[in-house]
């Protein structure tokens, strides 16, 4: 598969172009050409991690590979994408009833893909939902359009605020007080200019005493699904305070649901290498957590200053690392995001933040979910969208690896910072490639356990208990 890969870099860069640009005829083009099943099972996984399951599915298919077809058709209904499982129902390969019947009953509809194009003569984006999709979803419940109306409501009970789709999902309803109730919501949102949530963090501010120090990172202007949140350092006079604006995070921007635990997850949280929430208050429709602030240096320039820090030090990082990481198996927490940007430095103590895509699990120990950095993505959330408690081994290993080499373990060509291209260029590497060796002597020890953390394999990985252990 790793030779089946290497081709297939050389193809998209052959293309010069992303992946997202080159499109579905031409990923066909790549697995004719290879004519081998493992070429189609790439491409399969391409589309899969941009969560593209229709043209995933044909991919795995062609393959001929049961248990990936059984596994895009488990994606499908996770994601809801309803074409893709006609197409995989079509071959004869059905899904469990019960899970199934779920799927059709709750979810298929709030989940149904909302796709989105840029009109020309308007300069805005345009939203539509597949007529042909919902209505073969409502045919095979027997429902009737007015079900569309219970349907929304229910959403709205759930705190759902993807109030185009709700709108578009409204067009044959005759509900007006529905009707008026989600545009109201959809303009009282849609009208807040992002641009402005740092003159509200300064209303903010001042409404509590505090003062207005400076924005630690922009967030993005999209008003109607973002994705970057805006954060902002303030002080009380005598402490410093990370002040983030608590974005309900639309990752794909089809999803029912704004996803946003942050606050949740921090106020039960108790542990001295992360920051104690301090506020998670609401101002001019924007909701903000207050956390202390981390002071020292980022890991990340520590990588990109290349091997400042010895073996024994690196060592620290990660036993100081696998403690946050037994503290929150112990919560039941996955971080999901463990990573250099996400990690300070000072006088030698580690701290983790930035909570904003964590997840508590389930009693198995899992969760799903497409949300993670594509640099740190571990191959069981490329293939499976689940991560446990070992995933978060993996995102270690890779934070270790850069650590000691300054590089990415298995990425080897340089790529855009479109997130097409960064899941293309990280995500299948980290799935289907071997870490490449240190490009410098480094302890065998050490070697050899950021390699096992590396594993293809999360039941080959260590535990963070075990990491703890050895790395005392």
């Amino acid at each position: 598969m790793e030779d089946t890969l290497d081709r297939f870099d050389d193809f998209c860069c052959n293309e010069e172009r992303v992946i997202m640009s080159v499109g579905p005829h031409h990923h066909r083009e790549f697995a004719e050409k290879d004519d081998t099943s493992e070429a189609y099972i790439l491409a399969g996984h391409a589309f899969s991690i941009m969560l593209m399951f229709e043209d995933a599915a044909e991919m795995f298919i062609r393959s001929g590979s049961v248990p990936h077809i059984k596994q895009c058709l488990d994606n499908s209904i996770y994601f809801g994408c309803y074409p893709a499982i006609e197409m995989i129902e079509s071959e004869g390969i059905t899904a469990d009833p019960v899970v199934m019947s779920d799927y059709l009953t709750k979810r298929a509809i709030p989940n149904i893909p909302l796709y989105r194009e840029f009109d020309i003569m308007s300069g805005k984006d345009e939203y539509f939902i597949d007529g042909s999709t919902l209505r073969a979803i409502l045919d095979r419940n027997g429902w009737k359009e007015d079900k569309l109306d219970e349907v929304v409501e229910d959403m709205l009970l759930k705190g759902n605020e993807n109030y185009i789709k709700q709108k578009l999902l409204l067009s044959f309803s005759k509900d007006r007080r529905l009707i008026d109730e989600v545009e109201r919501r959809y303009k009282q949102k849609h009208d807040a200019p992002r641009d402005g949530v740092r003159h509200v963090a300064m209303d903010h501010c001042d409404s509590r005493g505090l003062m207005f120090l400076m924005s630690q990172r922009e967030g993005d202007t999209d008003t109607t699904f973002p994705e970057m949140s805006h954060v902002f350092l303030v002080t009380d006079g005598k402490k410093q305070y990370t002040l983030k604006e608590n974005l309900h995070l639309y990752h794909d921007f089809s999803k029912a649901d704004g996803y946003c635990r942050e606050d949740r997850i921090l106020a039960r949280l108790d542990h001295p290498a992360i920051p104690k929430l301090i506020d998670c208050s609401t101002r001019g429709g924007i909701e903000f957590i207050m956390w202390e602030y981390a002071g020292g240096t980022h890991l990340s320039d520590l990588v990109r200053s290349r091997y400042p820090l010895d073996d024994v030090q690196i060592k620290d990082v990660i036993h100081q690392t696998a403690d946050i990481l037994c503290y929150l198996k112990g919560q039941g927490v996955l971080h999901k995001d463990i990573k250099a940007e996400n990690m300070m430095l000072e006088n030698g103590n580690v701290s983790l933040f930035d909570f904003g895509i964590a997840q508590e699990t389930d009693k198995t120990g899992k969760c799903r979910s497409s949300l993670s950095t594509a640099e740190c993505m571990p191959p069981e959330l490329g293939e499976y969208f689940c991560s446990t408690y070992q995933s978060e081994i993996f995102q270690l290993g890779v934070l270790a690896y850069g650590l000691i080499s300054g590089e990415h373990p298995f990425a080897t060509r340089v790529c855009s910072e479109e997130r097409t291209d960064l899941l293309m260029n990280y995500c299948l590497a980290n799935m289907f490639r071997q870490p490449r060796p240190f490009n410098r002597e480094v302890d065998k020890d050490l070697s050899d356990l950021v390699f096992s953390m590396l594993e293809n394999n999360p039941n080959k990985r260590p535990t963070c208990e075990w990491v703890l252990k050895v790395t005392k």
